[in-house]
């Protein structure tokens, strides 16, 4: 794996490299208070954050692509939306099926791709549920194969998934 650390004005930090198979640490002490990105490349491999002692967010503006059965991705719908979109893609014969859940857990909305259409958009009125945080599971689909795939979350909502509920990005809708 490669990886390098990019500071708000886009201006690399940190770059360094992992072993395949192996635990690779980013750690970095950052010169000011903002956000960083990192930017991971694993080849035909996958990696994954086990830990981290700050807020994660993924970048689903891509759109994000993703590998396997994923649970406890979390994002925040701005009080005043009225209405969002997820869109999630397969490749092929690699499918998924994409559970929406309100801030209740409860299941709001579901979409999934198959080998023939391998783009499936949710549209979701959040109502009152608005300004709260909400959360997606990633699971298979009734065809094809649990693989890579990709989310992609739409303006207004912030485009940003997060790993655990309380430390979700969020953003004023306009």
């Amino acid at each position: 794996m490669v990886w390098e650390v990019r500071d708000s004005s886009n201006t690399r930090v940190v770059t360094g490299r992992g072993e395949i198979n192996a635990p690779a640490t980013v750690s970095f002490t950052p010169e000011t208070t903002g956000i960083y990105t990192l930017g991971a490349v694993a080849g035909s491999n996958a990696w994954a954050v086990e830990s981290a002692n700050v807020p994660v967010g993924i970048w689903t503006g891509e759109p994000a692509s993703l590998f396997s059965a994923n649970s406890g991705m979390y994002f925040r719908v701005p009080e005043g939306v009225e209405e969002f979109s997820i869109i999630a893609r397969g490749v092929g014969g690699e499918t998924v099926r994409l559970r929406v859940l309100g801030p209740d857990g409860e299941e709001v909305a579901v979409c999934e791709t198959t080998p023939e259409q391998t783009a499936s958009t949710v549209t979701i009125r959040p109502g009152e549920q608005a300004g709260a945080v909400w959360s997606l599971e990633a699971g298979r689909a009734a065809t094809g194969t649990l693989e890579d795939y990709s989310i992609n979350l739409q303006p207004p909502i912030p485009m940003v998934l997060s790993l655990t509920p309380e430390q979700v990005f969020g953003t004023k809708a306009p």
